[in-house]
């Protein structure tokens, strides 16, 4: 090549055109044409609102720093990789104007050769016009040329690779079969960037290392974006962005409808519409207003535009549409492979594995779902969720769909067995969204109902009571209606219900709905059945929470000897019988008897389930609260620091046994008088409390007695009536006349005392030693130790008179909380093993076998 030094690139371009342009000899002399200014021919004008994502346009820089870099922009249909294709175009022709910008739209083969046609004027290829003309063949010549210049290739939309990789059918010998993928050539000179909703299909086309996943934007960039789009910052628009899974798409389709109707329509009521029905949502998503930056052919509606690739999936791999359709019913953070791998078919089928495999491949190159941390769990978008029901509304399937959710639903959810607790927690949040989303068949609604109790016995044993009371209510209201009030499975979940309420400190519905199902028990089953048994427990622990020991007593009594003749001394349900007995001797300040039978029971539950299952944990709490009655604060709290450190590890920190652990070493801090142990403490408990349980729970107002009490013992006299009578008036409403409520009175009266109020504590002290005659009777340890506290304050009349106030009330009661008593719920009977039974978790994709139905 004669180059000539001193030339610029566009007149070396020219006197070459013009030299390969001259005719031989002989030829007819062409015209010769001018050649063509670099020009971009991107489609799309530049959307003035574009939200710079540097962090994305510098990974397409970098691999194009490489000479003939390739690059696959993919992702979900609406995260923007189109727009962010345009930018970097338009910042290349900003920086290299002679770089030339070629736009292909290559979604199918139509609108590839359309493309290919404009191309080919906008370079205005020599030959072009000729009716028999191979433009590809033109093309990838002009490509190749180093000489036209440095080039950007652009294939948007390649969602179906095969548009680019099969040969054509009108090959011929003059114009053998290529695919036109090959007639894009790799060249220092040249780049490429390819768009595409599926990995899968980009990865036909580019080396996986140059794919570059583009997600959704962040809260920041996507809240410049609504604000760009509106013209004004929204205080309600991060909770929209959020709404809206920060997808570009959606978000701009709200700031137009939003903009369309003002003021009559504001970024909180779209908000509302968001996250109020289904419904309401999918009128919000289909619309498809015009937005002049995208492709005219293509929706501008986020459900139109990812129900597309929904039907190709459908089309290609069923059973990864299927796998999607249930993962739209899940709790979108965490969708675990035990929840989809649940099935009834047989074991050890590699296929099926395999199958399993390529299902999850399928779906993760359309984006619809993304790894976690863990590789056996994933996560989705909530707007893919939306969008996935309603097309399956669309295609009436929602409702087989939502059974398959159910249905594995039921068959991976254990009982709430300590043993099963780590596949519970995973299943918790599914099983909640199945709350909402009720079956409509009567066979499905049976096992929805299941999936609700099994839950709703796991939170019962976590402390969640109200999350447990909800769902055990739902249960029992499908078990009724479908088989009836006097079914035993029907009667599993009133038992629990009647629990959930006993442990929410609704004592009065506790007492009339365990009532009930004790006599229907015993009625349907006799009197010797396990369901029998535990709910004379169960209505034992509400009548001894309300102070009625004489008939805590008898039930427990009768139902321990019947344990033992039926299961054996050392069965766990004999073990948490005789557990209930011990706490009711205790209340009664029977000491003796109760640490006998707590010493026994923490030894036989060690030896029987270890020493760090939560029952013997509770044990071992229980114990410690005997030695406290007994005055052995060292034993009590050596015991309770240890139990303490093993239940946060176990049940949490948060778990109704925890914080009773606490507050029980607090009281213990606060007879050696070590005060400013007993208050951090008390605090740290009433704080949780009322984070936990809510203001109004007998454990909350228990703290907040116990934390008047060391107001009282510190002097600040003030704050500790103000919570005294807060205390006192919240449970005489919710426990009326209770040993709590005589406590509370007590307290109080000592803090009256303290402030030299001698009348109003006399009186209200005199009050509660009344009542707890009545209510315990005269010889009871309580009522006892009122009446010489009465006696104490009257003699200290003339004292108090003589010396002013007195000091603050040494005798002031500090309430305890008991370590929670082991009160088993019901057992199902249908199909799973039973309470109190080992229950080991089936292996991983296998269905759990079934046990014979519980009882004893």
């Amino acid at each position: 090549m004669n180059i000539r030094y001193g030339d610029g690139k566009a007149s070396t371009r020219e006197r070459l055109l013009k030299k390969a342009l001259k005719p031989k000899d002989g030829a007819t002399q062409a015209r010769p044409e001018t050649l063509p200014k670099p020009s971009s021919n991107v489609p799309f004008r530049r959307d003035p609102d574009f939200v710079e994502r540097p962090a994305l346009i510098d990974q397409i820089r970098t691999k194009h720093s490489i000479p003939g870099g390739r690059v696959a922009l993919v992702g979900l249909g609406g995260v923007g990789k189109s727009q962010l294709a345009v930018e970097y175009a338009r910042q290349i022709r900003q920086q290299s104007p002679d770089t030339w910008v070629l736009w292909f739209h290559v979604s199918n083969a139509a609108r590839f050769q359309q493309s290919l046609q404009n191309a080919a004027e906008q370079l205005e290829l020599a030959g072009r016009k000729d009716p028999k003309a191979d433009l590809l063949q033109l093309l990838r010549n002009w490509l190749r040329n180093e000489n036209n210049g440095r080039w950007l290739v652009v294939l948007d939309n390649a969602d179906d690779a095969s548009v680019l990789l099969e040969s054509s059918a009108t090959s011929s010998e003059a114009h053998p079969a290529r695919r036109p993928m090959d007639y894009f050539p790799s060249c220092d000179h040249g780049s490429m960037i390819i768009t595409s909703r599926s990995k899968g299909e980009a990865l036909k086309l580019v080396y996986e290392k140059d794919c570059i996943d583009v997600t959704a934007m962040s809260e920041n960039e996507a809240e410049s974006l609504l604000g760009s789009k509106l013209g004004y910052a929204s205080p309600d628009g991060r909770q929209l962005v959020r709404a809206l899974d920060c997808m570009p798409l959606a978000i701009s389709q709200a700031a137009a409808y939003i903009r369309e109707r003002a003021p009559r329509c504001s970024v909180q009521q779209y908000c509302e519409l968001m996250e109020g029905s289904r419904a309401s949502r999918t009128s919000l998503l289909r619309r498809d207003l015009h937005l002049p930056n995208r492709d005219p052919e293509a929706s501008n509606s986020v459900l139109l535009t990812w129900q597309i690739s929904f039907e190709h999936i459908h089309r290609v791999r069923r059973s990864a549409a299927e796998l999607l359709s249930v993962m739209s019913f899940c709790d979108r953070l965490a969708i675990p492979e035990l929840l989809l791998c649940a099935h009834d078919e047989k074991d050890d089928q590699p296929e099926r594995d395999a199958d399993f495999e390529d299902d999850i491949l399928a779906l993760r190159s359309f984006s619809f779902i993304s790894n976690t941390t863990s590789p056996q769990v994933w996560t989705m978008h909530r707007l893919v969720q939306d969008a996935t029901q309603i097309w399956l509304e669309d295609r009436k399937r929602l409702d087989k769909s939502l059974d398959d959710f159910v249905h594995r639903l039921d068959m991976s959810f254990p009982i709430g067995e300590f043993e099963n607790w780590p596949t519970c927690q995973t299943l918790l949040p599914h099983a909640k969204c199945a709350i909402e989303q009720r079956p409509a068949s009567g066979g499905m609604l049976l096992e929805w109902a299941r999936v609700m109790f099994n839950s709703a016995w796991y939170a019962g044993e976590l402390g969640k009571y109200s999350d447990a009371l909800g769902m055990a209510t739902s249960s029992m209201e499908v078990r009724s209606e479908q088989l009836g009030e006097e079914d035993e499975r029907t009667l599993q979940s009133m038992a629990m219900v009647a629990e959930s309420y006993r442990q929410l400190g609704q004592l009065a519905e506790a007492e009339r709905l365990g009532v009930k199902v004790t006599e229907a028990f015993t009625r349907v089953l006799g009197e010797q059945y396990g369901d029998t048994l535990r709910s004379m427990g169960n209505l034992a622990a509400t009548y001894c929470d309300q102070g009625q020991w004489a008939e805590a007593e008898q039930l427990e009594v009768e139902a321990l000897e019947t344990m033992k003749a039926v299961l054996g001394d050392e069965h766990p349900d004999t073990m948490n019988s005789m557990a209930n007995l011990a706490a009711t001797y205790r209340k009664q300040a029977r000491l003796t008897e109760a640490e006998q039978l707590e010493v026994k029971v923490l030894e036989t539950m060690k030896a029987v389930l270890g020493e760090e299952h939560p029952r013997t944990l509770r044990s071992v709490g229980n114990l410690a609260t005997t030695y406290a009655d007994q005055g052995r604060w060292a034993e009590a709290e050596t015991l309770y620091v240890k139990v303490l450190e093993k239940m946060k590890a176990v049940l949490g920190k948060e778990h109704s046994d925890t914080l009773s652990s606490i507050a029980n070493l607090a009281a213990t801090y606060w007879k050696q008088g070590r005060v400013a142990e007993t208050e951090q403490l008390e605090v740290k408990v009433l704080e949780t409390m009322k984070a936990v349980f809510g203001e109004e729970h007998p454990h909350t107002l228990t703290s907040m007695a116990n934390l008047a009490a060391v107001y009282s013992r510190q002097g600040r006299v003030a704050e500790a009536e103000q919570l005294g009578v807060k205390v006192l008036e919240m449970r005489k409403a919710i426990l009326g006349d209770h040993p709590d409520t005589l406590q509370s009175m007590a307290n109080l009266a000592f803090s009256y005392w303290s402030q030299g109020r001698m009348a109003e504590a006399e009186q209200l002290l005199g009050e509660a030693v009344e009542r707890s005659r009545i209510m315990l009777g005269k010889n009871h340890s309580d009522t006892l130790k009122r009446k010489t506290e009465l006696e104490w304050i009257c003699s200290q009349k003339p004292l108090q008179n003589a010396r002013g106030k007195a000091p603050a009330a040494q005798l002031a009661g500090h309430d305890r909380n008991s370590s929670s008593k082991e009160f088993l719920r019901g057992t199902s009977s249908d199909g799973r093993a039973a309470r109190g039974k080992v229950v080991k978790q089936a292996p991983r994709r296998k269905r759990r076998q079934k046990s014979r139905p519980s009882g004893f």
